[in-house]
């Protein structure tokens, strides 16, 4: 018979944490209150959730699982507790490199869960060989665009910014103030049109010691002037400057541009070193 075990994030020995947490998902942000980690045998297989009592969703961070017969009693347990917290709906995010890809796609489907979608793309290249066709190609923005440092960032635009974050006009995971503490300075840079902020390309540093360029940013209204690909490639070669050889392009297909989203599978994906995406599947309760 399995035994699972609904215990407190914090007990979880480290050890543990380490063979059954993959590396895309951060720890640090696996702090709320609202975690729900359910644990097979003590070691056997790992589920981490995050129920949302605004939105009546529990989101499933992980699912790792020595072998594929956990993944079953394991799904069945959190469709339970997600009643139990009164929640309209689960939504699995999972990696198109889980070990167990195919076995868990089939068993959400066979109990009626919805999709799969792509959620995010991550492209993943070695500065010193990112060299695409358009690399050396892109103009730079016209005269009344001004490149910065984002350390320049002035106080008065840093407020007018947390100000658009906090009114949800910035999307969270866009946002240049998200995990503030790992943003990179040696290459995250700003756009300013005609003196005001429209855009910028913030970098962190991973624990694994890769760049990871995610929070992009170009205003609505100054999309069809193709500077993205310009701060990008300007934000690459920053990087080649830098002691950090490895680098990640994350980006959410559900929330970027259009045209953003097709340049990035169509111009830089295929010249970098490998690429996977991040699948979702949904039920409602």
């Amino acid at each position: 018979m399995t035994n699972i075990e609904k215990i407190d994030f914090s007990l979880l020995d480290e050890n543990l944490k380490k063979s059954l947490i993959p590396q895309n998902v951060r720890l640090e942000d696996l702090d709320s209150k609202d975690l729900v980690c359910l644990l097979v045998d003590k070691d056997k297989a790992l589920l981490i959730a995050e129920a949302d009592s605004t939105y009546k969703t529990l989101y499933i961070l992980s699912l790792e699982s020595i072998d594929v017969k956990w993944i079953p009693p394991l799904l069945q347990e959190i469709e339970t507790v997600s009643n139990q917290l009164d929640l309209n709906l689960i939504l699995i995010t999972y990696s198109s490199t889980h070990p167990h890809l195919q076995f868990l796609e089939e068993n959400l489907k066979n109990h009626h869960w919805k999709g799969p979608r792509k959620q995010k793309i991550f492209c993943h290249f070695d500065r010193d060989e990112f060299h695409p066709p358009w690399y050396d190609r892109v103009p730079p923005p016209p005269n009344d665009y001004e490149e910065f440092l984002w350390k320049e960032l002035k106080p008065e635009e840093r407020t007018n910014l947390l100000r658009l974050v906090d009114q949800m006009a910035i999307p969270g995971d866009i946002s240049p103030f998200s995990n503030e503490e790992t943003i990179l300075y040696d290459n995250s840079l700003g756009l300013r049109y005609q003196g005001e902020i429209i855009g910028w390309m913030v970098t962190h540093l991973l624990p694994s010691r890769q760049v990871q360029y995610s929070a992009f940013y170009i205003d609505k209204a100054h999309r069809h002037k193709a500077i993205a690909p310009r701060l990008l490639r300007d934000s690459i070669q920053l990087q080649k400057q830098s002691p950090f050889k490895w680098a990640v392009c994350e980006v959410n297909l559900l929330f970027a541009d259009e045209s953003w989203v097709r340049f990035v599978e169509k111009r830089l994906a295929p010249y970098t070193l490998r690429v996977h995406y991040n699948y979702q599947m949904w039920k409602n309760l």
